[in-house]
């Protein structure tokens, strides 16, 4: 991280932090990637720490509803989606 994003981090009391889907879920089972969620939670908890307010936006719910409803069409409609 180079120092203006260093800054920026200390000086800003709220963070937003958007997980995409294909963070979230392995691409080799299509499950939640564990490892990687626990490592967003420990980023999460040392910001925490430091007293920042934490916002988290993610699509993985798309696409863990996908295998929950047997979905494989990955060109859905946004209408589809949402």
């Amino acid at each position: 991280m180079d120092s203006l994003n260093k800054s920026l981090l200390h000086s800003s009391s709220r963070i937003v932090i958007k997980i995409g889907s294909s963070l979230l879920i392995n691409s080799k089972n299509n499950f939640i990637n564990k490892k990687i969620l626990n490592n967003i939670c420990r980023d999460i908890n040392f910001l925490i720490g430091k007293k920042k307010e934490i916002l988290v936006v993610s699509s993985g719910a798309l696409a863990l509803g996908k295998k929950a409803l047997n979905i494989n069409n990955h060109y859905l409609k946004i209408t589809d989606k949402q």
